[in-house]
């Protein structure tokens, strides 16, 4: 998995490519740590380039989610698949998307 972490104004994109699962969302988990604890205003995590999310990729977004007011993580380009398994979860609601 790649991560690109790109701030301005307050506002942070973060990019990943690759799987969240178990074995990477350590990483992704970090990151997203990192972003909240430097200040920033709202989150947008990019997602055109993740190819397969599991549970323990959720369970790190809604983490991030809990961390940030409410509305302020956003997923940008999700993939069909991945906007299947938010519905499926009723996380549809919970993260803006563009």
């Amino acid at each position: 998995m790649q991560i690109d972490v790109q701030e301005s104004s307050g506002n942070v994109v973060v990019a990943v490519v690759g799987e969240i699962d178990a074995h990477t969302c350590g990483d992704l988990a970090a990151a997203l740590e990192r972003v909240i604890e430097s200040g920033a205003q709202a989150v947008t995590l990019d997602v055109a380039g993740v190819e397969f999310i599991d549970s323990s990729g959720l369970r790190v977004l809604i983490q991030a989610n809990e961390r940030l007011e409410p509305g302020r993580l956003g997923l940008r380009a999700p993939n069909e698949t991945f906007r299947r398994l938010l519905e499926i979860t009723g996380l549809h609601d919970v993260f803006p998307t563009e």
